[in-house]
């Protein structure tokens, strides 16, 4: 990936304090987000910063059959989780 032209304001403050520490990424594991990472991963090298990604699941309600089908869909975000550590090498 190409470096990004980023300011050095945008990572460091006057005197070299990093401005960043962390940066949340929300992520649905759709290929956009999954796009964002590169670019988040740059940033926080920059800056110093880590990252932390997050992904929230919708609350379930009506019965057995709703509960399963968040079961599977927690599995498959634990699934997709796991192989974004892997990107970010934690």
């Amino acid at each position: 990936m190409p470096p990004l032209p980023l300011p050095s304001a945008f990572t460091r403050v006057p005197g070299g304090t990093p401005l960043l520490s962390a940066i949340v990424l929300p992520t649905d594991f759709s290929a956009g987000a999954e796009g964002l990472l590169p670019i988040a991963l740059v940033i926080a090298e920059r800056a110093g910063a880590v990252v932390h990604l997050v992904h929230v699941l919708a609350p379930v309600s009506g019965g057995a059959g709703p509960w399963r089908e968040q079961q599977a869909r927690a599995r498959l975000a634990s699934t997709r989780m796991h192989y974004w550590h892997g990107l970010l090498g934690q």
